[in-house]
């Protein structure tokens, strides 16, 4: 049936077989497989339930990145540590200096 399908409207097969509406309205909810009278068809997107499950799913692989971005975050502070120790530089003190924009700048402006 091309209503159903959406092929055509409603208005367009009143008017092409000359019957009211309401004819058309009764005759879907008596003959259609979908449709039937008071019964509504609701396409729900997504269950609250599978889309809390994603979000947890999704937060356990945030997790995961922050733990593996903190123990790389350890290695290279202690990295950095070891070669302060071992070659008797401030690299950190060295690391958070001024930046330099060019010959004789100091501000990128």
């Amino acid at each position: 049936m091309d209503i159903e399908t959406k092929v055509t409207t409603i208005a367009e097969v009143s008017r092409e077989y000359s019957v009211t509406r309401n004819s058309i309205y009764k005759w879907i909810y008596s003959y259609s497989k979908n449709r039937k009278k008071g019964v509504r068809t609701v396409i729900e997107e997504e269950s609250v339930s599978t889309k809390l499950e994603g979000l947890k799913s999704k937060i356990k692989e945030l997790e995961s990145v922050i733990g593996q971005k903190q123990m790389k975050i350890d290695f290279q502070e202690k990295m950095i540590e070891f070669a302060e120790k071992e070659y008797s530089v401030d690299i950190k003190k060295k690391f958070g200096s001024k930046r330099s924009y060019g010959i004789g700048k100091n501000d990128p402006d």
